[in-house]
């Protein structure tokens, strides 16, 4: 997350971390994304049709997932843990 410019880190006595950019900022794809979820694409080698088709449903339904995790922030997430 410190990478992605999403976190700043400061080490010593009193070290530690904090968001570095406003959390309606950060969507939930973002954060995704950048823990190590890759992409999902369609093989590259020659397949059966059956592993083709069954490949194709799963990237269609990792894109509605990350469509999804685009209308969400982390703010959505702070307004709503629970304490």
């Amino acid at each position: 997350m410190a990478k992605a410019g999403y976190v700043d880190i400061f080490s010593g006595l009193y070290g530690g971390y904090k968001i570095a950019c406003a959390p309606r900022q950060v969507t939930e794809k973002d954060i995704y994304l950048t823990v190590g979820k890759e992409s999902i694409t369609p093989p590259t080698t020659e397949a059966t049709g059956t592993e083709t088709f069954i490949s194709l449903i799963i990237l269609k339904a990792e894109t509605e997932f990350q469509n999804i995790l685009e209308q969400y922030t982390l703010e959505h997430i702070i307004q709503h843990r629970k304490i």
